[in-house]
């Protein structure tokens, strides 16, 4: 599908990394944009940006909350008269062994990166049936593919959607105008590993390298001009998949020794919900390289990040 100033999209999540970029993306495309997230503050600064030309629309809302989903397309059909693209991106994430992650914070990933997906899908499609065409784009993962430790709540979330875009798939065969695409991400250098919920407590860095955001919201909009299943972002998360693939027993060994000792640290730090429950308080800026983040015991919003070597 051709991205033109007729274009409508819908991005969840858009108020920081992936979707933010993506958001962004469309915009320079001159296509209409409504997005939704929890973080007001961070909507707020968004529309102020770039929402001078009336193209952009932001909601506040919950994608664990279905009527989130139902106010984002009343909200593109009531401004711009159409849908064209949903593009599922929201997610939250923790770091934890599954013994460690409280049952409470393991049930709200998977409401907001699973369910929150579905919500999203389900109040997508039934516009596009109306119209007869558009174009859904889940933001997946590598980890829907294959397994890390301690991000078993991420993973299953991620397994989960992957599922979920195959039977939406087979159950639109006779709809040849509406699309499911994913794109697939290794691991992307957004502020997401700032909010994430932390139950290891131990200090923590993502896996390296990453990839900007600005590289997966690209292409996403490659999946919209060019719809396919399955999109791959980085030559990391390949290479993860072709190891799992080759030998599991052999894969689940080496990342189950290696990457605790890649993602923390030995200092102790208290342990954290991060935003799983309530929005971070504002945007903050990504990773910097071998930077490590430490959080307070009071606040996640009081976070203390600590650049050290590893």
């Amino acid at each position: 599908m051709e991205i033109s100033p007729q274009t409508v999209a819908v991005v969840t999540g858009g108020s920081s990394g992936i979707g933010r970029e993506t958001v962004l993306a469309f915009l320079r495309e001159g296509a209409s944009v409504v997005t939704g997230a929890r973080a007001s503050e961070a909507l707020a600064k968004l529309q102020t940006e770039h929402g001078a030309s009336g193209r952009l629309v932001t909601v506040e809302g919950d994608v664990a909350d279905s009527y989130t989903a139902d106010r984002l397309v009343a909200a593109a059909v009531a401004r711009f008269g159409r849908l064209d693209v949903w593009v599922n991106n929201a997610a939250v994430m923790s770091f934890g062994s599954f013994l460690e992650t409280p049952e409470d914070a393991w049930r709200r990933i998977i409401e907001v990166n699973l369910l929150g997906y579905a919500n999203g899908a389900r109040a997508a499609l039934a516009q596009f049936k109306r119209q007869g065409y558009g174009i859904l784009v889940n933001v997946s993962s590598v980890l829907g593919k294959t397994s890390a430790p301690d991000m078993s709540a991420y993973v299953a979330s991620k397994f989960g959607i992957q599922g979920l875009g195959e039977v939406l798939r087979t159950e639109l065969l006779d709809e040849p105008n509406i699309a499911v695409c994913h794109v697939l991400p290794g691991g992307v250098n957004t502020a997401l590993y700032r909010h994430c919920a932390n139950f290891a407590g131990r200090n923590l860095r993502p896996m390296y390298p990453l990839q900007n955001a600005d590289a997966v919201a690209k292409a996403i909009l490659k999946s919209v001009r060019r719809p396919r299943r399955e999109r791959w972002c980085g030559r990391t998360g390949r290479l993860q998949i072709i190891g799992h693939y080759v030998s599991p027993p052999l894969y689940e060994r080496l990342v189950g020794l290696l990457f605790p000792r890649i993602i923390f640290g030995r200092a102790e730090v208290p342990r954290t919900s991060g935003n799983l429950f309530e929005p971070a308080g504002g945007p903050r800026p990504a990773m910097k390289p071998r930077e490590r983040v430490v959080w307070k015991a009071d606040s996640v919003a009081e976070e203390e990040r600590v650049s050290q070597s590893h």
